[in-house]
């Protein structure tokens, strides 16, 4: 038990639609047992970026559906092998909601993680070697969520998954909570 690896970052937008943004972030590891089988992370400083994509945000009269799509390349340091990560979202409102600072509502989501071999992409990518050896580990899994926006720029969200697909990787469950805090619309 304790706090896993701890992810700070930044999102801006590329439109004023609010369809498309890109994100870069940073991974702390937390300082537990980076030898157990059962860390809680990487264990290794990581840095990220991404890009979402969204459907248009409208009233909850005009529809309670939304959906988001994005995919994330996380290089970390220490030669832990980087990640990709891909994810397709659904998601529907409560209350009138943007799915983003306000409102209530709900996720399902479909995330396919890629980890890469331990000299990471940049080795393997443009290397003619067997498709196998490229990654080391990939793992599908399907998450639900909650979340709640303040209205005041804070919001927070509940998230708990299970792993339903995996090569090199435990069949697992995972839970979690965060806070976040939009400074500027």
């Amino acid at each position: 038990s304790g706090l896993g690896d701890l992810e700070v970052g930044v999102r801006t937008r590329f439109n004023h639609q609010n369809t498309a943004a890109w994100e870069a972030l940073l991974i702390i590891p937390t300082g537990y047992d980076n030898n157990s089988p059962l860390r809680l992370g990487r264990g290794a400083l990581g840095l990220g970026l991404g890009v979402l994509f969204a459907s248009r945000k409208r009233s909850i009269a005009e529809s309670p559906w939304g959906w988001e799509l994005g995919s994330r390349f996380t290089y970390f340091f220490s030669g832990k092998g980087n990640t990709l990560r891909s994810f397709a979202t659904v998601n529907y409102a409560f209350s009138d909601s943007n799915f983003e600072q306000s409102g209530d509502f709900m996720s399902l989501s479909l995330i396919y993680n890629v980890r890469f071999a331990r000299n990471g992409l940049q080795q393997n990518i443009f290397v003619n070697q067997v498709p196998s050896s490229i990654t080391n580990s990939d793992l599908t899994k399907i998450e639900l969520g909650y979340s709640h926006a303040f209205g005041n720029g804070w919001s927070t969200s509940l998230r708990g998954a299970k792993g339903i697909f995996g090569r090199n990787s435990p069949i697992n469950y995972i839970a979690g909570w965060g806070i976040s805090y939009r400074w500027r619309d």
